[in-house]
């Protein structure tokens, strides 16, 4: 298990009050209309799968070097005028998430590789400033049968986030800073979330949810199928939220084991 670390200035949304015309805007439209939804067969035991506007799309645990990465989300809250985490600043409240990664492509500066889809499924976050356990989290919050599903009138604190995201570098790009600044690359992150706008006929259900007990360790097996709208803030327009597309025949199959 890994634990997040979560700045509520969050980079693809905090550009409120960015000129429209910089580097950084120009850039975020460049990642949104150069991105690669892909699908490599076969899956490996834990992957996510589905279509996004019609386009086949799957990432695999341990595939074409993707990775399954879940954990616990440590959420703070910072100020706009100083977006900085102190040392030592405790955590307002946790969340558990199942992300599906590509690989790291730069290890010095800790890129992912660019244009490539990142899967987030993330549980409604505690209001709790103390993390109790895995376990709790998560037969708190999943079961077999039908879950709640963000959008615009519903919080955190009641019902799961779904978020695909994907980074490239800031313009004129990677290789133009590689060369000049290899040690310190600007990223922007493209994201797109069901939390912002309409969910009308969308669904998020567990077919899927065992838990085994072996020395050591408890091992819960769970399958999420979902489909929803998918939103993104546009930069040009205040962050006003606009529709991307649909994502139809989610499937999301993982396995969370923790240490007792």
């Amino acid at each position: 298990m890994k634990k997040w670390t979560l700045l509520f200035c969050l980079l693809s949304f905090a550009s409120c009050n960015k000129d429209t015309t910089t580097p950084y805007a120009l850039s975020l439209e460049y990642c949104r209309d150069n991105v690669k939804f892909t699908c490599i067969e076969p899956k490996s035991d834990f992957f996510f799968s589905g279509t996004i506007n019609d386009i086949p799309f799957c990432i695999s645990d341990g595939v074409d070097g993707c990775f399954s990465l879940n954990g616990v989300r440590s959420e703070f809250v910072t100020s706009a005028q100083n977006p900085t985490l102190s040392v030592g600043s405790n955590p307002v409240g946790y969340s558990y998430g199942f992300v599906f990664s590509p690989p790291i492509f730069d290890n010095y500066n800790g890129i992912i590789r660019e244009f490539s889809p990142r899967i987030s499924l993330v549980t409604p976050s505690t209001s709790d400033s103390t993390f109790s356990d895995v376990q709790k989290v998560i037969e708190n919050y999943i079961h077999k049968g039908d879950l709640i599903l963000r959008d615009k009138s519903i919080d955190k604190f009641s019902g799961f986030e779904f978020s695909v995201d994907w980074v490239c570098a800031l313009l004129p790009g990677y290789e133009y800073y590689q060369q000049n600044t290899p040690y310190s690359i600007p990223m922007v992150d493209f994201y797109l979330t069901n939390t912002i706008g309409d969910q009308t006929n969308s669904k998020l259900t567990v077919t899927e949810f065992n838990k085994t007990v072996v020395v050591g360790q408890i091992i819960y097996d769970i399958v999420f199928h979902i489909e929803c709208n998918l939103y993104y803030q546009d930069v040009r327009n205040h962050n006003k939220p606009v529709a991307y597309g649909r994502l139809q025949d989610g499937i999301l199959k993982t396995r969370v084991v923790i240490d007792i």
